[in-house]
């Protein structure tokens, strides 16, 4: 298998939402152009993102591997809603949600494993990003 930027999927997902939220504001004259544009956007957000991190080294001295208790007790309220936000999704949607986050599979390879097309994998996956990120109401 070629390499992959893993960030691709990521931004063709935000686009995607991007796009969904912009269109229900007002009505979109070009899609596909409006679409690349935001593409290209989060493209350049990652590079500019990226070169701040490496211009701001962390001093691994005073970076502390263990987060304090309110910071464990808060990741474990947040993995809760996660996992029952998960557990209402229609089970094809989680399914192929599960195997592209948690199994770090492909779509192509999703849509294999699942007897579809790379489009309705492609819905699924983005069924699940819109209703996890409603139910988690922007956490």
């Amino acid at each position: 298998m070629g390499h992959r930027d893993s960030g691709a999927e990521d931004r063709v997902q935000e686009a995607y939402l991007r796009m969904l939220e912009a269109g229900s504001a007002a009505p979109i004259r070009n899609r596909e152009t409006y679409f690349k544009r935001i593409l290209r956007n989060l493209r350049i957000d990652g590079i500019r993102r990226t070169a701040r991190q490496a211009a701001l080294p962390i001093d691994e001295a005073l970076a502390d591997p263990q987060p304090g208790p309110d910071r464990a007790a808060l990741a474990r309220i947040e993995l809760e809603a996660v996992a029952k936000a998960l557990q209402k999704l229609p089970p094809r949607c989680r399914h192929a949600f599960e195997l592209h986050r948690f199994g770090n599979l492909s779509y192509a390879e999703i849509a294999q494993r699942m007897g579809i097309s790379i489009s309705m994998v492609e819905k699924h996956i983005a069924e699940a990003v819109l209703r996890l990120a409603a139910a988690l109401g922007g956490r």
